[in-house]
This record gives structure tokens, C-alpha cells and sequence, in this order.
């Protein structure tokens, strides 16, 4: 896979900020060394993940041994 813009690394890179924020949102702390990936089963938007939160029904939370952090749906 090609490097440098537009490539695999830095779309990982934009999905995990993304996620990253929309976790912040949330409350829960985020880690900047950490990878972060949100199924779309999990969460649309920023909104529907806060409300997940705000209404104790956030999905299991999962640290990979990549040290990636999942949030998949029930």
C-alpha cells in the first residue's frame, strides 16, 4: 500500500481521531497513543454515542492486544 497522504496509515489515523473525540464526548478518557475504531452498529454520529452514554447502554468496550480500543455492539 502506498504511503504519506491519502493512504491506509492516514485514514486509520483520521477514523481513530474521529473516534477518539466522539469518546471524549462521552466523558470517558482517551488516550493520544491509542488506536480507536467505532463499529457503525455502535454509534452514527457523535450524538447517538453521548446518548449511548448518558443512558448506561454504551456497548463493551475492548482493548486488542494491538492495543487498539473496539466498541462493538451487543
Amino acid at each position: 500500500n502506498k504511503s504519506g497522504s491519502d493512504s491506509a496509515d492516514t485514514c486509520r489515523a483520521a477514523l481513530s481521531r474521529i473516534a477518539a473525540e466522539w469518546l471524549q464526548a462521552t466523558g470517558l478518557p482517551v488516550d493520544p497513543q491509542t488506536v480507536y475504531e467505532l463499529s457503525p452498529l455502535v454509534a452514527l454520529d457523535v450524538n447517538e454515542l453521548v446518548n449511548h452514554h448518558q443512558q448506561g447502554t454504551l456497548p463493551t468496550i475492548t482493548r486488542t492486544t494491538a492495543g487498539c480500543v473496539i466498541a462493538t455492539a451487543p
